[in-house]
């Protein structure tokens, strides 16, 4: 599983919407084919034990769930352009790293990039939000 979240909390339009979370999306791959590969995404507010409470656990109950398909050329593009932004922050990396790194940037420039009617990213944020 691969994930990314938001910098700091944002108000996502919750149940209680004077409460902020950090938003965490994580994928998983489900299968691949000569169609492309299908992952499953899921997001889920973060939600810290502030009280104390020895039984909390922190919370991540799934706000959105969804499957998505990648084409072979979307897989390429996302992992070329993931490639790319590597080497202009760490081109000191070994390969080995790269190859962990990758999955994750790619699906940072997937939400980065996958913009809302209005210009702004899932739960209207701008790209620079999310880690």
């Amino acid at each position: 599983m691969t994930t990314v979240q938001t910098k700091t909390p944002i108000n996502w339009g919750g149940a209680n919407p004077t409460i902020d979370n950090v938003i965490r999306v994580s994928i998983t791959e489900i299968s691949r084919d000569a169609n492309g590969i299908t992952y499953n995404i899921i997001d889920t507010p973060i939600v810290e034990n502030t009280l104390d409470d020895q039984y909390f656990e922190t919370s991540h109950i799934p706000i959105r769930n969804k499957t998505i398909i990648i084409t072979p050329e979307q897989h390429d593009t996302l992992y070329g352009n993931a490639d790319l932004y590597i080497d202009s922050l760490h081109p000191e990396i070994t390969l080995f790293e790269r190859e962990k790194l990758r999955p994750k940037i790619a699906l940072l420039l997937y939400v980065q990039n996958d913009k809302l009617q209005n210009g702004k990213c899932i739960y209207n944020t701008e790209p620079n939000q999310w880690e």
